[in-house]
């Protein structure tokens, strides 16, 4: 017997069947299991095919090894992954073909996926998600605030938004009236604008006086609620006119 060769059989290790997931796991059981038949060393190039001209019992040998390593390493995968292996016959090759295809780490592996992904294409018909691509020019400025200021009462007191206004309302105890604030832009602070960006303000739109909602799923079930979708869409708008 070739010093390659071991007499300890497949059935000694319990290897599971490869399912595609969890491949380094799988891969240390069956390399602890290829080392017991002696085929461990084949796959790491140690022991070599000796070629036609070696005696006929240490090729036998040989052959004998490489065909058990072989034999285990394909009937220890599910039956989708033994395709893999159709037009294999060795137990190096397999073993490689496997790693290629499933080690996490593997170059080839990388170089596949990145293939995969640059040919990818969307079939006629197919819906794609819309983008919108903007290119944006850094500038050294400081952020503009916009503050709703009450005219009649204390002038110190700065409201963010729609939301600030009903609360401001709410807590003083004061009817919201439209004509008690100032829905103009208050922008301060702007130092070293870009050219491309405007430094004038849009005058704030006009305030939609709604019963404002604890929650969105409560925005969805009150009567109120097309209302408050407006007042959200006018907020945004003027956003959005300030932005771009």
């Amino acid at each position: 017997m070739d010093d390659y060769e071991s007499e300890s059989g497949i059935g000694r290790f319990a290897v599971p069947k490869f399912n595609g997931s969890d491949y380094r796991r799988w891969s240390a059981k069956m390399r602890a299991a290829l080392m017991g038949i002696g085929a461990w060393r084949i796959i790491t190039g140690d022991v070599k095919y000796p070629g036609e001209s070696v005696l006929p019992k240490e090729l036998q040998s040989y052959q004998r090894v490489n065909e058990k390593g072989f034999a285990l390493i394909y009937t220890c995968l599910e039956e989708r992954y033994q395709m893999l292996l159709d037009d294999e016959t060795c137990c190096n090759a397999a073993w490689k073909l496997l790693k290629d295809n499933f080690d996490m780490d593997s170059h080839a592996r990388l170089v596949r996926q990145l293939d995969e992904f640059f040919n990818i294409k969307f079939e006629p018909g197919e819906e794609t998600i819309e983008s919108d691509t903007k290119n944006w020019e850094r500038v050294k400025t400081r952020r503009g605030d916009v503050y709703y200021l009450p005219k009649i009462r204390d002038k110190s007191i700065r409201l963010r938004d729609i939301n600030g206004v009903s609360k401001y309302c709410s807590d003083n105890n004061i009817e919201f009236n439209p004509e008690d604030f100032d829905f103009e832009d208050k922008s301060v602070n702007y130092t070293a604008r870009s050219e491309t960006t405007s430094t004038d303000s849009d005058p704030e739109v006009n305030l939609v006086e709604v019963k404002i909602s604890n929650s969105f799923e409560e925005s969805l079930t009150s009567p109120e609620r097309h209302e408050w979708v407006k007042a959200m869409k006018i907020e945004l708008s003027t956003l959005k006119s300030r932005l771009f």
